[in-house]
């Protein structure tokens, strides 16, 4: 098996990221994969990565198998996605249960427990912890810096404590009681961190960063969010969402902000507000093209980046009305060869 890239090249496709986050870049990043290129093969997914009976270099043959039969064109480059352990990951870390299927991985309390009684520990040797630093190791004795494995979705604060207390719970309990809220949103970041630093110190040998959106980065860099947010109130984000997105963007040299869906606009005010943060990711889900324009367009006012997340066909349709586009993910597969071309001609 062979993937079908180089060293070099990775080299080459760097330059362009560190453009992009340095807000210098004058065309739009394309990151295009055509999918079965080279053949067939089924991408990694949640089953392979929480079989513990596969063993670490088993998954990064099952990878590999997959990576060889796809073409990198543009910006694109080999990469695997560790998010497929899941969204908000720190929450099993923590003690939560964990369920999986082949598109999706859900965490839920092992048990009914009091609030006041939750206190959040990273412990470097749970089990899963383990797994995924073995795949981690796996997977750069392999390559060599050839393909980028990514960081984990650790998730938002809030995402991790409705993992190991519940989403109504959780929804109850900022308005019962926020200052057990307040205390764990606390603790939790003070965990995140723990865990972030534990895998970044692994990924190090790699020399380039990247998380599950796919951007690369020379310095450590990650796309912080909040899903849950899209359940509550301006004033409850303030208070319990806003102050770990700063405390993020300060700790982290580059940050992007996961902006998902239309339910979250009502907090992009005091998203574009925060020093430091150095990108929002739009994902648009109902959106007329002048809507997503629109939206596009007051992030790039506030002199910060936007990966759009889009088809091949609306990127067409929004490129245009845009001076300085924004970043396109394109992955299709060979049915989609002419119009993944037609983005990169257009780029």
């Amino acid at each position: 098996m062979a993937i079908h890239f180089s060293k070099d090249r990775m080299e080459e496709v760097s330059q362009a990221y560190e453009l992009w986050w340095e807000g210098k870049l004058d065309r739009p990043l394309v990151n295009a994969g055509i999918l079965d290129a080279y053949g067939t093969s089924e991408p990694l997914s949640p089953l392979q990565c929480y079989d513990f009976s596969m063993s670490p270099e088993a998954v990064i043959d099952y990878v590999e198998a997959n990576l060889s039969c796809q073409e990198y064109l543009g910006d694109g480059f080999p990469v695997v996605d560790m998010d497929h352990f899941g969204p908000g990951v720190v929450a099993a870390f923590c003690g939560a249960k964990y369920g999986y299927s082949k598109t999706t991985v859900w965490f839920e309390p092992e048990q009914e427990i009091e609030l006041a009684d939750i206190h959040p520990v990273y412990d470097p040797n749970h089990p899963l912890v383990q797994r995924i630093k073995s795949i981690y190791k796996a997977g750069m004795e392999r390559w060599n810096g050839e393909v980028l494995m990514t960081m984990l979705d650790l998730g938002g604060v809030l995402d991790i404590l409705a993992g190991m207390y519940g989403t109504q719970n959780l929804l109850f309990a900022l308005i019962d009681e926020p200052e057990q809220v307040d205390r764990l949103v606390r603790e939790i970041q003070t965990v995140w961190y723990e865990a972030y630093e534990d895998m970044a110190q692994i990924l190090k040998p790699q020399k380039f960063f990247a998380d599950w959106t796919g951007l690369m980065s020379a310095t450590p860099s990650y796309t912080t969010q909040c899903d849950f947010c899209v359940m509550i109130s301006n004033p409850m984000f303030r208070r319990f969402v806003l102050d770990t997105l700063k405390e993020d963007s300060r700790r982290l040299s580059r940050t992007m902000y996961h902006l998902d869906g239309e339910g979250e606009l009502t907090h992009l005010e005091d998203i574009l507000a925060i020093e430091g943060l150095n990108a929002v990711q739009w994902v648009p889900v109902h959106q007329t093209t002048q809507e997503k324009v629109a939206v596009c367009r007051k992030i790039l006012d506030s002199g910060k980046q936007v990966q759009l997340c889009c088809s091949d066909k609306e990127f067409l349709e929004v490129r245009p009305q845009l001076g300085r586009s924004p970043y396109k993910l394109s992955h299709g597969r060979k049915a989609n060869r002419d119009l993944v071309l037609e983005v990169l001609k257009v780029r």
